[in-house]
């Protein structure tokens, strides 16, 4: 969640169908490149949170597995086996310090 010029609140869904709520209302993202610079942040977030579960050795329930699952499909079938297994990486790589300031920067 982060706030806009202007105060409102923005939410970025990532998983699933790719949107961006301002105060609950989803707002129109332009075309597909717009969606596909959000899926591979998407990609990029998964890989962070997949090495971080890791290292804590958390315990994923197997109904949020199957959720996850079909995230990281859909996001296969929107950037390609090569693209997503890149971000995908970068993210798994990636510290804290330079995921938030990537976020930030979106």
């Amino acid at each position: 969640m982060r706030l806009d010029e202007r105060g409102a609140r923005l939410t970025f869904r990532l998983l699933g169908p790719l949107e961006v709520v301002r105060d609950g209302s989803a707002l129109t993202l332009g075309g597909a490149k717009q969606r596909t610079l959000l899926a591979l942040l998407a990609a990029r977030l998964l890989g962070l949170s997949d090495r971080l579960f890791g290292e804590l050795g958390a315990h994923v329930e197997a109904i949020e597995r199957e959720t996850h699952l079909r995230a990281v499909a859909a996001l296969k079938r929107r950037l390609g086996e090569v693209a997503f297994e890149a971000a995908y990486n970068e993210g798994r790589a990636a510290g804290l310090e330079s995921l938030d300031s990537a976020v930030n920067r979106a």
